[in-house]
């Protein structure tokens, strides 16, 4: 009988999406209203969330924040308070962003850290005008590369999982052909004790079956 055990590391599953706190927007210079960084600041852990992340909502960053500091709120900027928060929050990463106004342009810079090294992982910018649509564009560009590693894994699971069949199939092949095989001995052996078959049929029968499969004579030493 064929066995194969399929590793747990193989499936992408669920679970597997890493958690992300993604915190408020840092506005360093541009003249954008508050209630438009917190609508951007939304819009890019949507993105995130489609990206394949599971992402912690912004309403328990908040309430954790206010328990924190009895009741006021203030923004969680800094990047001890933000590896803080998210490890409190059971988050595997945080992500800290900016909008720095540097002349006439806008930068939006992105920084995923690793709550568990209290290290940056990978980083993006992109940047334009400092408008609200500008911004959205912005957050798109760098939502597809701090997505990539999670692309990345659902391509290595969707290969390990296609190769795994693959394996699979070609040994109920073999399961079949053994058990097909295993059929054909039986029914030989059975011919062979039949005293109503010439003893001359059964001798070639039994060569016959010989010469089709010949390692695979179960009574062979």
């Amino acid at each position: 009988m064929v066995g194969t055990t399929l590793p747990s590391s193989m499936i992408l599953a669920a679970d597997d999406r890493p958690i992300v706190a993604v915190f408020e927007i840092e506005n360093r210079g541009s003249k954008l209203k508050r209630e438009v960084l917190g609508n951007l600041s939304t819009y890019l852990a949507t993105k995130l969330d489609e990206g394949g992340y599971q992402v912690i909502p912004q309403e328990q960053i908040i309430s954790r924040l206010r328990s924190q500091r009895k009741g006021s709120y203030k923004s969680c900027y800094d990047q001890s308070c933000q590896i803080e928060l998210g490890r409190e929050l059971a988050a595997q990463k945080s992500l800290s962003s900016q909008i720095l106004q540097i002349g006439s342009t806008c930068q939006l810079t992105a920084t995923l850290y690793d709550l568990r090294k209290s290290a940056a992982e990978l980083a993006a910018t992109a940047g334009g005008p400092c408008t609200p649509d500008q911004m959205m564009k912005a957050i798109d560009k760098i939502s597809i590369k701090l997505s990539e590693p999670i692309r990345k894994m659902k391509r290595e699971s969707a290969k390990a999982i296609s190769d795994f069949d693959k394996v699979l199939g070609e040994a109920r092949r073999i399961k079949e052909k053994k058990k097909r095989v295993a059929d054909a001995w039986a029914a030989v052996s059975q011919m062979a004790t039949d005293q109503q078959i010439p003893r001359s049929t059964r001798g070639e029968l039994l060569q016959r079956l010989l010469a089709e499969f010949p390692t695979d004579n179960p009574h062979k030493d």
